[in-house]
């Protein structure tokens, strides 16, 4: 939970420009509980309503397709992953109570269909130069899911479960690591890199067996996951909103005594400092590939 970050916690190599004194963070959460929950917040509009018909006829094909398959399928996938993870690993999605609580309320997301038709054409526009159906292709995480491993057993359960997940006919597995190296990361040399780092993590796209439909799992240990779902949650939206207000005119900085978007950015990069990498001494979760058993012996298919 936001509250529950605190700049007295963490350690005294912080650098200086991510640095917040106590009051320029409680100025922070002022401000993202305030905005984040004023009657005047507005989530990014998704641009549908101003597509062309044809255009919205593809865009919502997807993402009701998308929609409807995640929700046939995550009772057969939810059995599944409740029956290889251990005693003390909890599959879950935690969600917000009015901004204060963390509630485990279900096994697993799916998006929504407005969620989905914001994300195809965001997806669009940026990599697949407009193209809707492309977008709505290579969406993987219509059905995703969240899996809290104990720190200690972090990296030796991924690749158990992985393993367990393919030798029940699912994949190709596309396991991605986005842990940094917390010890070099954050060096002065590397400053241009720290507004980029965005998610900490391990997250795997998997292939169901009919070997057409794809769903996501996100691995977490219990703090880093309280962080990322407690007090970056309301920051990015917080974030996005202040952005495209700054983009449309609407904030006029001449105007402001701060700079929010700027002190967001900041804020944000403090919390991804304060998030320590699993097996730090030996930084193994940095140079984590999942490797196919299939292949295991030759060429790796793991990515």
């Amino acid at each position: 939970m936001l509250n529950e970050v605190s700049p007295s916690l963490f350690l005294d190599n912080i650098p200086d420009e991510i640095r917040f004194s106590s009051q320029r963070h409680e100025r922070i959460l002022r401000f993202i509980d305030e905005y984040v929950y004023s009657p005047d917040f507005k989530e990014e509009s998704s641009g549908f309503d101003e597509l062309s018909e044809r255009d919205k006829e593809t865009v919502s094909k997807w993402a009701n397709r998308i929609h409807e398959r995640a929700e046939a399928f995550a009772p057969q996938i939810t059995s599944y992953l409740l029956s290889i993870i251990d005693p003390g690993v909890e599959l879950l999605d935690y969600k917000l109570a009015n901004g204060t609580m963390l509630h485990k309320e279900k096994t697993h997301t799916v998006k929504t269909v407005d969620g989905l038709k914001r994300k195809i054409i965001a997806d669009a526009t940026l990599d697949y130069d407009g193209d809707y159906d492309m977008a709505g292709l290579n969406i993987r995480d219509g059905l995703r899911y969240t899996i809290i491993i104990p720190k200690e057993i972090y990296l030796e359960k991924v690749d158990e479960y992985l393993h367990k997940l393919e030798d029940m006919g699912f994949g190709p597995i596309d396991a991605k690591n986005h842990w940094v190296d917390h010890d070099t990361f954050w060096r002065p040399e590397n400053k241009a890199k720290w507004p980029t780092l965005r998610y900490q993590g391990i997250n795997a796209k998997i292939m169901f067996p009919n070997g057409q439909d794809v769903f996501e799992i996100q691995f977490h240990y219990p703090m880093e996951h309280q962080i990322k779902e407690g007090s970056t949650r309301d920051l990015y939206n917080a974030y996005r909103a202040v952005d495209l207000k700054y983009q449309n005119g609407e904030f006029n900085p001449e105007d402001e005594t701060v700079d929010w978007r700027g002190e967001l950015q900041l804020f944000r990069m403090f919390l991804q400092f304060t998030i320590i990498p699993p097996d730090t001494k030996e930084m193994k979760a940095c140079d984590y590939r999942f490797v196919s058993r299939v292949n295991r012996n030759g060429n790796s298919r793991g990515k």
